[in-house]
């Protein structure tokens, strides 16, 4: 952030959310968001840059960029039996 104020001519400050909250949730009591989200919908924050998801509830209040990281999540199971023991049968050759 430091780099893209440098080229845009600013110098950027980073502080926590107001409320203390991190990323923001959907209040239904008030129909606003909290955390950062929250800080950014009324405009007591001019930037955000997290982690986040780009969530269709978020986006119509927020103007996300484009990713610039992937994750790659997965599911891990046990390997089945058969499949074991043609493995270890091979390794023992």
């Amino acid at each position: 952030m430091e780099a893209v104020g440098r080229s845009n001519n600013f110098v950027p400050s980073f502080r926590r959310p107001t409320d203390g909250l991190m990323w923001g949730d959907w209040v239904t009591a008030n129909a606003t968001f909290n955390g950062m989200l929250g800080d950014l919908q009324h405009g007591r924050t001019d930037v955000g840059m997290d982690n986040l998801y780009i969530r269709t509830d978020s986006a119509v209040f927020i103007d996300f960029s484009g990713p610039y990281n992937f994750d790659a999540y997965c599911f891990l199971v046990p390997m089945p039996e058969t499949k074991l023991e043609t493995n270890s049968r091979s390794e023992n050759k």
